[in-house]
């Protein structure tokens, strides 16, 4: 099996797209043609330096520094680095790849490196550049020369005076500087001034004015700043804001300057929650943990546009009769039944002798069959009257995971599913397709498959891995929902009983399930039968919640949804009853929806069936729209601006039902039916060469995963083609982009239904974009420093997760806070410390997963003992968890013989921690969940016969999460079963000697089990089972004494120092399933937003020593790429003969943001000692009770507030970059 890597994007392999010949580079003669000029500029070259402008090596550092850009934006570090410095050696002199590679440097820590680079750029820049000063200015003040920082930046702002972020961290460098009162007031005031001037009601800046008003005692100034903010619009503030407001404005009326200052932190804080504040602040500072903004535009190199390209206004749709019998035969009659649907669906079914994938199959049906391209005909459920089916009544899905998508009817005689069944391949195409009816296998009851329907739409609404089914009832009342039990079954799911189905009008005509909000989970949006649009908010774990759609939202014909502003949020598309077409968009700001109108009203649409689409029918790069009814259908093409003009509007007299991509040539063409009601295909014809890419992206097809569903439905993919930006939702097997002039895709970064993403580059045709496997929760990481250099030890807090999901029996009902880890000697040594204060120990505890962290308090244990005995700790999860203690014991031995669950000799494997982790056992079809199996040890002769032993056993578990738990819990598939222990029974048998031991809390732990007098029976074998069906990989089998009378003497260490910084993603090692997810400390392979942090306050970067020295409910709150960096003062050292091994204990918790942990949205309710479980909803944070305790923390240490915005545009075109 070739090595999994996590810490790297796939090159070259990642996705089918729709051309299979070669991608072409960047065509640009036009715009190199100039360059010659261009790069005689600042800094001058010789001829040898500028080859050809029509080179390819011009061409190809063109397309260089688009991928790099877009990889340094998703934070994968080293491909941004290969293709910037490429960009450097094509084209030396142009500045905007050096400056680049300063981010890159700046992103690694290496500041010296990054003052290099951005000197190059500067001394390339033409006229000097004003972003690029700036950057020199934030590496200056990184290294804490603040007077280099402060002129850097004075010029910055001296070149551009519109460049508000130079101008607030130059006010931040001059305040570090020094000076009080007065001074710092004249250093600074004139710069919020400037800011102010460009951006008067930025409530960042008026909130410093009034801070600074309040500490130089300027009563009048302060007064003056309070009515400013008093007129932002404060509708949208929390109530304690608001509060707070009020104590500021009467403070400062009654002058008591101090009392001012107090409340303007509190207020300021607490503002960070509301998103028109947020956006002030992006507008002046880049956010923490981003560390630069990088360049976005080439400075030298003239560069394409980021807008789609002009439209093709020679855009014809060629109408063709469908050869339904046969499409593969070119040669195959037409059909000349009038069937009353027609489609192409997603069926995995038709291949193509030149293609590596398969192309959409023509679907026809009326009121009795169905009939597939391929030559399967199946009946249709029309009832008594053979009613055809309504526009949703025939779809595809993959309802039982083999990758092949089954068909699914719903028509006024009931629901059927049939299996797609294929036979093995011949050479040169698939083989035989058929379809079989297994509805009767569904475990479904009469009264649900033999109702009456109208419309089919396959999604996994509670995202948990398989696609469920949501059925339109013809009357009104609320859909049905079907819930896909994962083992072949369904199950009625009352999901929509409540809400907004409850009277005669209210059934569902058509139905949409996407991410609105951008908060990373789709929301149902309905359109009601009586024209109404219904958007519910999906709020995970199965909630929604109604939200308010502008009014506009009503007398709707048809929806869609698509990204047609292309700001990286979903819109909804609503085609009205008077032919107008609206965009309802999410407002960050304000957290309502705005409306705009697309399209004027062309008509009265009043009655029959109408469909409204969001594609790019032209390639241009921008969605195009196109409505179809009963009489014809009309097309509107976008333009560079995305705007729909009528002078681009056209219409033919075909129906249109569906639009794909019918013969994988890059061009979207329509299935409809002809004006006389005949089947039609209509092939997309025009005169521009624009380029279009089919993405197919995939789950990954091997056992022990299915964390997402086969086909990604659900998720979203983004691409970027230069600084052209493209965002769609994944509903279907393939997703089609057009781009323009663009000859190649730079980068799609690929969000799954599940949570996680990936990017990948250089895409590469007849490929397919499958999901890695990864976790996205597995706690925090510990690195300790062994003298020599910083290495990983293990992870730890396994047993605290917050509303995680246990054992697919629900949420875990105790919270547990505490949480030991054994620390070996050659793991941890004392460091000099550069004070010359004494030695140290050096820990660093990482945040690299999709989780926040909450460190209560943080204690090192030194434990000394003898040379002749060794120490563990018990590090198993266990409900009750083991009593923590240090066990003393001799040292370990192996076990004479092991023999895995098919008798084989595995005895070499478990001898030793050599990283040889025993594996041979069948996986299940979910992570973490194996074929039962075990382990059978012998313990050998050299084992005493009396007294107590333990059973020393080392190993790392390969975890299920909440959805998978969830998924489980739903079928009658086996569920994980932890750890349990057999003995001989003395009669030829085994026995159960141990019921429940858990399972090894993580990677590289050790699990205790007491072997005590008595535990064999009398003449029986000395020997044992360890049985289990999780994903338990052993490394080593042993067996110790108990020594309870050893002498262990432990001292328990507070920190000396506690930081918290930003560090960003460690590169990681896992060369085979059985080996454990391995970070590499030296190597930072990511930074930026990896992952959809959960929203709320964090603790800010600096000193936290007084949060982790005491239990007391105050604790760092630590965000994905954040260290926690700990210094212990070492003790001296033991006594000759012995050793001095460590238990680190955390007392502390952790929340992973999977999508059915409860309440993993939001870094609340935030967590206390004494609560007994983690089912209260989050409230305002001033209701909190961990927040009652001490709120003055929320003013001094938790004042970083993270949002996933950046996660959500993370392929946008950066702000600014000269």
């Amino acid at each position: 099996m070739p090595p999994e890597r996590s810490d790297s994007p796939r090159h070259g392999a990642p996705a089918i797209l729709a051309r299979s010949s070669a991608l072409r580079p960047v065509r640009l003669p036009a715009l190199l043609a100039v360059l010659c000029a261009c790069v005689v500029g600042s800094g001058g070259c010789g001829q040898q330096e500028r080859p050809d402008p029509s080179s390819e090596a011009y061409q190809q550092a063109v397309a260089s520094f688009y991928t790099g850009l877009a990889a340094l934006q998703v934070g994968e570090l080293g491909y941004a680095e290969q293709k910037l410095t490429a960009v450097t050696k094509q084209a030396p002199q142009e500045p905007a790849a050096w400056a680049n590679r300063g981010v890159l440097a700046m992103r690694r820590n290496a500041f010296e490196e990054a003052a290099r680079h951005l000197q190059k750029a500067q001394d390339r820049a033409p006229d000097r550049n004003a972003h690029i000063r700036f950057l020199q200015g934030v590496v200056a003040r990184r290294r804490g020369a603040f007077a280099e920082a402060a002129e850097h930046l004075r010029r910055a702002a001296e070149i551009d005076s519109s460049t508000v972020k130079a101008l607030y961290a130059l006010a931040k460098v001059r305040r570090q500087q020094g000076g009080e009162g007065d001074t710092a007031a004249a250093r600074v005031q004139p710069l919020l001034n400037r800011i102010l001037e460009q951006q008067p009601g930025n409530l960042v800046i008026l909130l410093e004015r009034a801070r600074l008003a309040a500490g130089r005692d300027d009563a009048e100034g302060l007064r003056a700043a309070v009515a400013q903010i008093a007129k932002q619009h404060r509708d949208t503030w929390p109530a304690e804001a608001k509060k707070r407001f009020d104590a500021l404005r009467q403070a400062a009326e009654a002058s008591s300057l101090s009392r001012a200052a107090t409340q303007v932190a509190f207020l300021e804080n607490l503002l960070k929650s509301v998103p028109a504040y947020r956006t002030d602040l992006a507008a002046v500072q880049t956010p923490a943990g981003q560390i630069g903004e990088p360049v976005a535009r080439l400075l030298r190199l003239p560069e394409p546009s980021p807008n789609p390209a002009p439209p093709d206004d020679s855009l014809t749709f060629a109408a063709a009769p469908l050869a339904t019998s046969d499409t593969a035969s070119s040669n195959a009659p037409a059909d000349t039944t009038a069937w009353p649907w027609a489609g192409a669906l997603s069926l995995m079914a038709r291949q193509s002798p030149q293609l590596a994938f398969s192309l959409p199959s023509i679907v026809v049906a009326d009121g009795r069959r169905v009939r597939i391209d391929t030559g399967s005909t199946v009946p249709f459920p029309g009832g008594p009257s053979a009613t055809p089916p309504a526009p949703h009544g025939v779809a595809a899905m993959d309802y039982d995971y083999d990758f092949e998508r089954d068909l699914v009817l719903a028509g006024r005689g009931g629901m059927r599913l049939f299996r797609h069944e294929q036979a093995d391949a011949t050479a040169g195409g698939g083989g035989e397709v058929t379809f079989t009816d297994v509805t009767d296998q569904l475990g479904l009851p009469a009264s649900v498959t033999e109702a009456a329907y109208t419309g089919a739409w396959p999604l996994d609404l509670d995202q948990e891995g398989d696609v469920d089914l949501l059925l339109a009832t013809p009357g009104g009342g609320p859909p049905r929902v079907l819930r896909n039990n994962g083992d072949g079954t369904f199950g009625r799911w009352a999901l929509f009983d409540e809400g907004p189905f409850q009277d005669d009008r209210s059934g569902l005509r058509d139905f949409a399930w996407t991410d609105l909000n951008g908060d990373g989970d789709p929301d149902a949006i309905s359109l009601r039968r009586d024209g109404r649009l219904v958007a519910l908010e999906n709020q995970r774990a199965g909630a929604f919640a109604p939200v308010t759609l502008p009014p506009q939202a009503d007398s709707v014909r048809a929806l869609d949804a698509a990204d047609v502003n292309r700001d990286g949020v979903i819109d909804l598309l609503a085609l009205r009853a008077n032919g107008s077409l609206w965009r309802f968009s999410h407002r960050r700001a304000s957290g309502d929806f705005e409306s705009a109108r697309l399209v004027r009203g062309s008509g009265n649409l009043a009655g029959g069936n109408a469909r409204l689409f969001a594609r790019d029918l032209d390639n241009n790069g921008g969605l195009d729209l196109l409505v179809s009814t009963a009489e014809r259908t009309r097309v509107w093409l976008s333009n560079a601006q995305d705007q729909f003009p009528s002078s681009l509007g056209r219409s033919f007299d075909a129906r249109a039902s569906r639009i794909t991509d019918l013969d994988g040539d890059g061009r979207l063409d329509l299935v409809g039916h002809s004006p006389q009601g005949r089947p039609v295909r209509l092939a997309s014809r025009g005169a521009q060469d624009y380029q279009g890419k089919n993405v197919r992206p995939r789950a990954a097809k091997t056992r022990g995963d299915r964390r997402i569903n086969p086909f990604g439905i659900g998720g979203e993919i983004g691409l970027r083609a230069g600084l052209l930006y493209q965002k769609q939702p994944i509903d279907d097997p393939v997703v089609h982009f057009g781009l323009g002039t663009h000859d190649r895709v730079d980068v799609a970064r690929i969000v799954w239904p599940n949570g996680t993403q990936q990017a990948e580059f250089d895409l590469a045709s007849d490929q397919s974009a499958l999901a890695r496997q990864r976790l996205k929760g597995s706690c925090p990481w510990l690195f300790a420093h062994n003298g020599e250099d910083v290495n990983f030890v293990t992870d730890l807090l396994w047993r605290t997760s917050l509303g995680l999901r246990i054992n697919a029996q629900g949420t875990a009902g105790v919270v547990h806070s505490i949480d030991w880890v054994k620390i070996g000697s050659d793991a941890l040594a004392p460091r000099p410390s550069d004070g010359g204060d004494g030695r140290y120990y050096d820990l660093r505890v990482t945040a690299e997963l999709w989780e926040t962290h909450f460190f209560d308090r943080v204690t090192l244990m030194t434990v000394d003992h003898p040379d002749t005995t060794r120490v563990f700790v018990n590090e198993r999860f266990q409900l009750p968890p083991p009593t923590p203690a240090v066990r003393p014991m001799s040292p370990p031995r192996p076990v004479a013989r092991a023999w895995d669950s098919a008798g084989r000799d595995v005895t070499d494997a478990v001898r030793t921690r050599d990283g040889r982790h025993l594996s041979g056992f069948s996986l299940g079809p979910y992570q973490g969940i194996a074929e039962e199996h075990y382990v059978e040890v012998k313990l050998g002769e050299e084992a005493p016969s009396d007294g107590p032993l333990w059973l020393v056993a080392s190993g790392w578990v390969y975890p299920t999460d909440s959805s998978i738990n969830l998924a489980v819990s739903q079928s009658e598939r086996p569920k994980p079963t932890g750890l349990t222990l057999e003995v001989p029974d003395g009669e030829g048998g085994w026995r159960v000697a141990e019921p429940n031991l858990g399972f090894p809390a993580g990677k590289n732990k050790t699990v205790l089990i007491d072997l005590s007098d008595g535990f064999f029976p009398e003449g029986a074998p000395r020997r044992l089972r360890l049985r289990t069906n999780m994903e338990i990989y052993w490394d080593r089998l042993a067996w110790a004494k108990k020594r309870p009378d050893a002498k262990v003497r432990t001292r328990r260490l507070s920190a000396r120092t506690a930081e918290l910084r930003y560090r960003g993603f460690s590169a990681t090692r896992k060369p085979r399933r059985s080996f454990p997810e391995t970070p590499d400390y030296s190597r930072v392979a990511r930074t930026g937003q990896v992952w959809r942090d959960l929203v709320g306050y964090h603790t800010r970067f600096g000193p936290v020593r007084e949060l982790v020295t005491q239990t007391d409910d105050r604790y760092v709150i630590m965000n994905a790429g954040d260290e926690l960096a700990l210094r212990f003062t070492a003790p001296p050292p033991p006594p000759e003969g012995w050793t001095r091994d460590f238990v680190l204990i955390g007392d502390g918790w952790v929340k992973d943001g999977d999508y059915n942990t409860g309440h993993s949205k939001t870094v609340r309710p935030l967590p206390y000692h004494g609560m007994s479980g983690y089912a209260r909803a989050p409230g305002p944070l001033a209701q909190d009770s961990a927040y009652q305790k001490h709120p003055e923390d929320w003013q001094t240490y938790h004042t970083r507030y993270v949002t996933p915005r950046r996660f959500q545009t993370a392929l946008a075109p950066p702000v600014g970059g000269g």
